[in-house]
């Protein structure tokens, strides 16, 4: 039966005696409080507490720590000393055993006769004859676990004073295992960004390495290419296996420009990598310094780490980005929103555009109907069109640097047009910006606006520029519109 928490009548004798237990039970569980303080992992806390709590009350059977489990709403046993060692992890019902009714009513329970209390958990090994007492983990006005002592000595029973002891204990104990959990989520947090920290390196120094490497590549290839050419064009069966090399050689080019491009951004792309590495690491700083002073509200806690995830969650974004534009795969034809590719490269050049000094303004149909392409192969047109448009704006005065894009549907295909205002082109050289090899810059190669030209073709559409009338150069490109069957084989190839 369940006892009542107050001490029988007794004598003068007896009520003097148990004042002074009193007393020694609180001193008790002082020095114990600050015992448990001194820990900060979890698993060593909650054996310290559980230990001392057996050792303060004398619970000769031992004990167990119950901890509310949020997600399945049940109560875990956690930690255990005594008759049940080894059954850590074991569920408990809410509706069941002492550690039930604790939770549910916030209420310290004592049964002196635990083997016969028609209320006893079964999923826990019985023992006959022992006294049982139970006490909530109380936080911050709300129960998050109980504390549960037992005893099968002959004539023993818990008493008031104990209750009150046990109570007292609780409280420095909740506080222990909150600050446990929180350095836990911590220690978790900070592993974390170090593996964050270690893929950004090596993905860095395979950018650099692919960088220097493909760079060589270009300087040979485009020899070979021309070679090639040279010594195909006279006959009709050399003249297609040299459409086949060239088809070849071109994928290779637009694959090694690409990484180029890269290479060109590369103080870009750091910078927007480290503003979310710098914010983990001030984020983790900051709840390091919380937790060392022991001042850790729950609130600031779970806004610092929903910020750390945020952060990691922007730089992996960025690294995906960046490998897509670095991977070399077959060419592969599939329905896009031209306006969402644009966008996913404005990520890249964001920074470039701000070190330059130069803003960027795009106006672009929001109900823009869907292109079939090559997702990789039109971002790097679009990349490469913009970082031109960015270069040849470096003389103009930093107040009219503007580069302005628009997408518009007109007929049965997409219009895009990318307005510099820079010194614009040479009348004379309009015509042959798109050809191999052409350049107006001391270390261009002049193979861009070439790649960019046999991009748009092959996707059935043209690429052409116009000088505007008031300065400045805005290159236009088409792209057709999915027609019906590409609609279907659309559907087809996702499925």
């Amino acid at each position: 039966m369940d006892e009542p928490l107050h001490n029988p009548p007794d004598d003068d004798g007896a009520e003097q005696q148990s004042l002074k237990r009193r007393a020694q039970i609180l001193e008790a569980v002082h020095q114990v409080a600050a015992d448990i303080a001194s820990e900060l992992e979890l698993r060593p806390v909650l054996r310290r507490i559980m230990d001392r709590a057996v050792g303060l009350l004398d619970a000769r059977r031992g004990g167990g720590i119950y901890l509310y489990d949020t997600t399945e709403h049940v109560l875990r046993l956690t930690e255990v000393s005594g008759i049940n060692e080894g059954r850590i992890g074991t569920v408990v019902r809410l509706d069941e055993g002492m550690a039930g009714q604790v939770f549910r009513t916030g209420q310290p329970l004592i049964v002196n006769d635990y083997a016969n209390w028609p209320g006893r958990a079964t999923v826990l090994v019985p023992w006959p004859s022992s006294a049982v007492m139970g006490v909530p983990l109380f936080l911050a006005g709300r129960v998050i676990g109980v504390l549960g002592v037992f005893d099968d000595s002959h004539r023993r029973t818990f008493i008031q004073v104990d209750v009150e002891a046990a109570q007292i204990f609780a409280a420095h104990a909740a506080i222990a295992i909150h600050n446990a959990q929180l350095y836990d989520q911590a220690q978790q947090e900070i592993g974390e960004r170090q593996r964050v920290e270690e893929a950004l390196r090596q993905a860095n120094d395979l950018l650099e390495s692919r960088v220097a490497e493909r760079t060589k590549q270009l300087a040979t290839t485009n020899a070979h290419l021309a070679r090639e050419i040279e010594e195909r064009v006279d006959a009709e069966s050399a003249r297609r296996l040299a459409e086949l090399e060239i088809a070849r050689l071109r994928s290779n080019l637009a694959h090694v420009a690409r990484i180029n491009s890269m290479g060109e951004l590369t103080a870009s792309l750091a910078h927007e990598l480290n503003q979310p590495l710098t914010a983990i690491l001030a984020n983790v700083h900051v709840g390091s310094r919380m937790l060392a002073t022991g001042s850790m509200p729950s609130a600031e806690v779970r806004e610092i780490f929903a910020e750390v995830a945020a952060d990691a969650r922007r730089a992996g974004e960025v690294i995906r980005r960046i490998r897509g534009l670095l991977l070399k795969e077959e060419l592969k034809f599939v329905p896009l929103d031209i306006g969402k590719v644009l966008r996913e490269v404005l990520v890249l050049v964001r920074t470039d555009a701000i070190m330059k000094r130069a803003t960027m303004g795009l106006e672009i149909d929001p109900a823009l109907p869907l292109v079939r392409g090559d997702r990789v192969q039109l971002q790097q047109v679009l990349l490469n069109l913009i970082m031109n448009g960015l270069e040849a704006m470096e003389e103009t005065p930093a107040e009219d640097r503007k580069l302005v894009i628009r997408m518009e549907k007109k007929g049965q295909q997409i219009l895009v047009a990318l307005q510099d205002a820079g010194v614009g082109i040479p009348e004379e050289n309009l015509g042959q910006i798109f050809s191999p090899f052409f350049t107006s810059k001391p270390r261009g190669l002049g193979m861009g606006l070439a790649i960019c030209r046999s991009i748009i073709e092959a996707h059935g559409g043209k690429i052409w520029p116009e000088n505007n009338p008031a300065g400045g150069t805005t290159l236009h490109f088409s792209l057709p519109l999915m027609s019906p069957a590409d609609v279907l084989q659309g559907s087809s190839d996702n499925n």
